[in-house]
This record gives C-alpha cells, structure tokens and sequence, in this order.
C-alpha cells in the first residue's frame, strides 16, 4: 500500500496495521514515474500486490500497455513482457528493481 505524505519515521499502527513510514518514488526507463515528493509505503512480502492511489496506478499501467481483463485483473501481451523494464522503487536513496517478469505474472497455458 502505498499512501502520499510522509517520510521516515518510527513504527506506526492504522486500523491493527503496523508499518514504519518509508519515503520512496518509482522510476522506469529512468524516468520518475510516481510519487515524485515521496509516498508513505507500506512493504508486505505476503502479498503480489501493487496498491497506490489510483493516478500513480493507471500511469504503471499505461507505461506496461495492460488491457482490461474481468473486473480487477489486467493482462499484458506475452509478446512484450521480455522487453518491459524494471520498474525501480527508491528508498532512502537506495534503488530496489523489480523486473517484469516479477511484476508479470504468466498465466499457464499463456505463452
């Protein structure tokens, strides 16, 4: 989850969640693509998940050339996964890439 605002601070907790406020941005091809004053994020390694507000959301999304497929989930031409770039979430200065194909998940019988 990631939430405008905020840089680094102590450990916090919002409706039973506990989480220490992190400053990050998000570049790709680099270029800063979201959250250029920093956002407040929330890491959770239990999850596949990309939350954010929804302006920083539908620019990743525009940038992958996603297409709508049912009602909360998008695709991706398998065509083009291999060339997508890192997404590149910087925290404290410190850049963390995420490929596409962590970011892309293939679904079986999809080549």
């Amino acid at each position: 989850m990631v939430r405008e605002g905020q840089s680094w601070g102590t450990l916090q907790s919002d409706h039973g969640v506990r989480f220490v406020p992190l400053s990050l941005s998000i570049s790709m091809n680099g270029k800063l693509i979201a959250c250029k004053r920093g956002c407040q994020a929330i890491m959770d390694t239990g999850t596949t998940f990309l939350l954010g507000p929804s302006r920083h959301i539908a620019k990743i999304q525009r940038l992958i050339r996603i297409r709508p497929f049912g009602s909360l989930q998008y695709t991706v031409p398998c065509n083009i996964t291999s060339t997508l770039p890192p997404l590149i979430f910087t925290i404290k200065g410190i850049d963390y890439p995420v490929p596409a194909q962590a970011y892309i998940h293939k679904m079986r019988g999809q080549s």
